[in-house]
């Protein structure tokens, strides 16, 4: 039988490979040989030879052919090779889709050990209940976009040493790079606002700034007018430090211990813009418990939680060499354009004392 419609036909091996696909040429000879790979691993016969060049390497055995392929010979192998490729580009799509799988698995491998080694009792992170709040921050962490972060555990008289001290506890950059969280309730919000539902005019916000500053509530007061367009009397700004049971209700943080990351309440968060200009741009805040930090990647963690980047703060010089003169001088003379939220946020510099600054309003 004869695929050219009543020509010869023939079975034929070549060399050591034997093939079974569609020859035909400028006589319109079609034959059939059969293909498979060589045993010992050589090369494998092309699917798609030129058919003048197989004709060619067959000439020594080559065989009378009709003058013309049959339109349904030709029609035959455009199938075959149509059919051959949409099983090529399926196969081609299933191996994909496996890499893909096996891609996933393996990150959720290397995340579920990253977990498993952050909850680890060490000298950076020790106790069942450390672990517990690392492992649940640190999977809101990675699931908001957060890779770049770690906890340290500090000594129990960690806020009773300076700055300069929980720097080198922490190894931070500088004492900058020392930050806070602390939340700040508008006492004169209207009577219809009650919650944070409303993240441009919310009863609450945490404010995110260096231990080195001073709240500046004049500067929020404005960024807050200006943002909700003018439309609220700029008298209904009225920010104040809450109460540490309020704080606690609506983050799930006691006091030393607050962070954005995990509250109990979605609360819109201010960050000081000094905060991003820093180098490194990686600091240091509350990690959910007293003695636990948390040092993040400042661009992550912008991504991350989309705070309102305002100046909120006024940076003074905490150096204790000259006893706190610095700090006391610069905060006397700028202290009638500042506004605090509570007078027991105010460092003791503030009002007069020569011996350094001393924290007294909210860690």
């Amino acid at each position: 039988m004869c695929l050219g419609g009543g020509g010869e036909q023939r079975l034929e091996e070549v060399d050591d490979l034997r093939c079974l696909v569609l020859l035909a040429g400028e006589g319109g000879c079609a034959g059939v040989r059969r293909c498979r790979r060589q045993q010992d691993g050589g090369e494998l016969a092309q699917s798609r030879l030129d058919l003048r060049q197989v004709l060619v390497q067959q000439k020594r055995r080559s065989v009378p052919c009709p003058a013309s392929v049959s339109t349904s010979t030709a029609s035959s192998w455009l199938g075959f090779r149509l059919r051959w490729e949409a099983a090529a580009m399926e196969a081609m799509r299933g191996l994909e889709a496996l890499q893909t799988r096996l891609l996933q698995r393996i990150t959720a491998l290397e995340l579920s050990l990253q977990t498993q080694s952050l909850s680890i009792s060490d000298d950076r992170l020790a106790g069942d209940d450390g672990g517990t709040t690392v492992a649940r921050l640190s999977a809101i962490l990675r699931t908001l976009g957060v890779d770049d972060f770690v906890f340290t555990r500090v000594p129990a008289d960690y806020y009773d040493r300076p700055l300069e001290a929980r720097r080198d506890i922490l190894e931070a950059a500088s004492v900058e790079h020392l930050c806070k969280s602390i939340v700040l309730v508008n006492t004169q919000a209207p009577a219809n606002i009650t919650d944070c539902s409303n993240p441009n005019n919310s009863k609450y916000y945490v404010v995110v700034i260096q231990y080195a500053a001073r709240l500046n509530a004049e500067n929020i007061k404005n960024f807050l007018y200006n943002l909700n367009e003018n439309k609220v009397p700029k008298k209904k700004f009225n920010m104040r430090l809450a109460p540490e049971e309020e704080s606690l209700k609506l983050t799930g943080f006691a006091h030393n211990a607050v962070t954005c990351i995990g509250m109990e309440t979605d609360i819109p968060v201010i960050l000081d813009e000094a905060i991003t200009k820093l180098k490194p741009n990686f600091f240091w805040l509350g990690g959910g418990e007293v003695d636990l930090k948390l040092g993040v990647r400042t661009s992550q963690f912008i991504n991350a939680v989309k705070p309102f980047i305002v100046n909120s703060a006024f940076l003074f010089s905490l150096r204790e060499e000259d006893g706190g003169k610095v700090g006391t001088m610069m905060f006397n003379k700028l202290l009638p354009s500042i506004a605090f939220p509570e007078a027991d946020i105010v460092p003791s510099c503030a009002v007069g004392t020569s011996n350094g600054c001393r924290h007294v309003g909210q860690e």
